[in-house]
Parts: C-alpha cells; sequence; structure tokens
C-alpha cells in the first residue's frame, strides 16, 4: 500500500488520523502523506503533520513508552500522536 524506505517508520495511518480528527481537508491529509513517503531512508527529521497542516516545518522526537503505548511528539508545537498500543 505505502512505498515506505528502509528505517522510515509507517506512521500515515496515525498522523492522517490525527488530522482528521482536528478537521484537515483531505488534501492536506494526502499531501502530507505524499511528503511522509517522499522521506530519504533513515531520515532524522520526521515532519509534524499539526505544523505541516498550518504551514510550519516541526520535527517529531519519540517519546519514552509508557504502559505499552508509543507516541511522538513534535518539538515545534508539542502535540503529541500515538503510534503504536499494547492491547
Amino acid at each position: 500500500m505505502t512505498d515506505l524506505k528502509p528505517g522510515v517508520p509507517d506512521y500515515i495511518p496515525q498522523c492522517s488520523e490525527a488530522l482528521r480528527k482536528r478537521g484537515a481537508p483531505q488534501d492536506t491529509i494526502d499531501r502530507f502523506a505524499e511528503l511522509w513517503r517522499s522521506l530519504r531512508p533513515h531520515a532524522r527529521n520526521l515532519p509534524c503533520p499539526f505544523c505541516f497542516a498550518s504551514g510550519y516545518s516541526g520535527k517529531l522526537i519519540a517519546m519514552r513508552e509508557k504502559g505499552g503505548i508509543k507516541s511522538v511528539r513534535c518539538k515545534i508545537c508539542k502535540k503529541e500522536i500515538v503510534v503504536q498500543q499494547a492491547f
């Protein structure tokens, strides 16, 4: 389905859902997914979907796993996205 490079995590579904919940237009979500797929292998800077939707360039960083929940947080806007949950 997605053509991601080695080392780039597939956070497109989680980021897309986060944007959708905040009312982002589908065009913005699609453009963000396109940007994510264009990342270089082992990219150091992962783009923040919220900053992207607002015209900025935030960078996601991994947070410490807590209770089986993995999340990323933007260095700029400080918003957090859960990327994996243990059920």
